[in-house]
Formats: structure tokens, C-alpha cells, sequence
């Protein structure tokens, strides 16, 4: 038993060592609602959001988009509006914290290759082929999701770790009872 937690949180500390901290806050705050390049899930898609805003608006707005939007910014109702009202919630992250997330942002956006959105296409296509074109958007979605929870395939080696431990112990008990049965 103490070899597999010796070997679970080995498993942790790897992955969150090979995390940057951008990255790591990405997963922490942002993956629940935004993409990197994959289009809209809850919010909208940060693929390029360094090149739409300024690094002080999206601090501004990553520690109080309610602060912005009750004051009037522009870009900031804007952006309120196209989410159908969604409140993004406050994050209580640095300045620091913040660069490094839009970093990690940029560096990620950079390496997906540009692809038309699927509300784009879904607009030009019958109606068939449009939700087609959804369900597969969706399922890209939930795939994302799970592509960057770590926790996921982890949670799944602890329980087959767990389920292979107690199986030994099953066939040790079995092979105990044989032998004395023998005797």
C-alpha cells in the first residue's frame, strides 16, 4: 500500500512540475469556460485575446469584469453582451499570476492551427449537417476539457492501481486457503 502512494504522488508532482505556472492557472480557473483555439464553450475563445486587449484591460477585467462592464468600458459590454450576459466571475489573481496565464494563452494559441469555427460553417450548412456540425463542436469541447484535466487520467491509474492491489491480496488469501486445505 505504501509503494502506491509512494507511486500517486509521484504521478502528482511530475505533472505539476511539468506545468508552467500559466498553464497551471489556465487549468485552476479559465479550461472550465474557454477554449484555446477550439471555439466557445461557456465563454469565449482566448486563442489571440492578448492581440484583441491590452495587458492592463485584461487584468482589469480578469480581477473585476463586473467592475468594468458597471463602468462603462466599451469592450467590456461588448464582450458581456456576445456571452448572452454571462458573468465571468472575479479572479483573485496578481498582476504576476495574470501575465503568466495570457503567456500561456498566447504560447498555446500559437501552436493550434487556425480552423474555421463551427458556428461559422453550421451557419452555411442545412440544417442535418448543422447539428452534425454542433454535436462534433460539443464533443471537441468535452475532449478539450478532459485533455487538460491531468486529474483524469490520473484518478484512472489510482483505481486500477487500486483494483490490481486488491486483487493480489484476493489471490494471496486464495492461495493461503488451498495450501492449509491441502495440509
Amino acid at each position: 500500500m505504501k509503494r502506491l502512494f509512494l507511486f500517486i504522488a509521484i504521478l502528482f508532482s511530475i505533472d505539476l512540475y511539468s506545468q508552467s505556472e500559466g498553464e497551471k492557472l489556465f487549468n485552476q480557473t479559465c479550461i472550465a469556460c474557454h477554449s484555446i483555439g477550439q471555439g466557445k464553450i461557456v465563454g469565449p475563445d482566448l486563442k489571440g485575446v492578448e492581440t484583441r486587449h491590452t495587458m492592463s484591460w485584461l487584468k482589469l477585467f480578469v480581477t473585476s469584469s463586473q467592475s468594468m462592464i458597471k463602468k462603462g468600458d466599451t469592450s467590456a459590454v461588448n464582450l458581456f453582451k456576445q456571452n448572452n450576459g454571462m458573468i465571468m466571475p472575479d479572479q483573485k489573481l496578481s498582476g504576476k499570476e495574470i501575465e503568466s496565464l495570457i503567456a500561456f494563452i498566447k504560447e498555446k494559441g500559437a501552436t493550434i492551427q487556425p480552423e474555421a469555427s463551427a458556428m461559422v460553417v453550421a451557419e452555411k450548412l442545412p440544417s442535418t449537417e448543422h447539428n452534425d456540425v454542433v454535436e462534433k463542436q460539443n464533443k471537441s469541447n468535452i475532449l478539450q476539457i478532459i485533455s487538460f484535466v491531468p486529474w483524469v487520467s490520473i484518478l484512472i491509474i489510482v483505481i486500477l492501481l487500486a483494483v490490481i492491489y486488491v486483487l493480489a491480496d484476493v489471490i494471496r488469501a486464495m492461495s493461503k486457503l488451498v495450501k492449509s486445505k491441502r495440509e
